[in-house]
């Protein structure tokens, strides 16, 4: 994975595998359920596969100031 950072965000590139369509959509929920992301994306084309899906994304995070 890579990592872009500035003063209020990082921006993270990552590649992964997912056992299922399933278990990549739970990451997918799981990740804009998360407070500090502002953006978050696995292309449709990640999902065409049903089983041990290679995917990639990026993930926007933000720091809230309390």
């Amino acid at each position: 994975f890579s990592v872009e950072q500035s003063e209020s965000s990082h921006v993270i590139a990552m590649k992964g595998k997912a056992a299922s369509r399933d278990a990549l959509l739970k990451f997918s929920k799981d990740i804009k359920a998360e407070e500090n992301i502002a953006a978050f994306d696995i292309p449709v084309a990640n999902y065409a596969q049903e089983r041990d899906i290679e995917f990639s994304t990026t993930i926007r995070l933000v720091y809230k100031n309390p």
